[in-house]
């Protein structure tokens, strides 16, 4: 029984493995295609704009500037459901 259970172990933990390897690549697969998709929403392209493989931080950092109105930053902020709420600010 014990000759049995070590290749039964090694094959799950391969096969989790994989699992995990795959989850990895689809995951990182649907976020490049979010982030080609909201460059395409917003009219830019994102090898213009720095930290690349974090498309829109490279962006955002590049056009929301310290100042601005709320209505200003919602020309820029589109497609996004969630607000966050900081301190004495009523909307970020």
């Amino acid at each position: 029984m014990k000759i049995l259970a070590i290749p039964i172990f090694f094959i799950i933990c391969v096969i989790l493995v994989l699992f995990i390897i795959i989850n990895t690549r689809i995951s990182t697969d649907m976020q490049e295609r979010m982030a080609e998709e909201l460059a395409s929403e917003l009219g830019v392209r994102i090898s213009d704009y720095p930290y690349e493989k974090s498309f829109p931080v490279g962006y955002f950092y590049t056009v929301l500037k310290p100042g601005m109105t709320i209505e200003e930053v919602h020309k820029i902020v589109r497609s996004y459901k969630q607000v966050l709420r900081c301190k004495s600010y009523s909307e970020i």
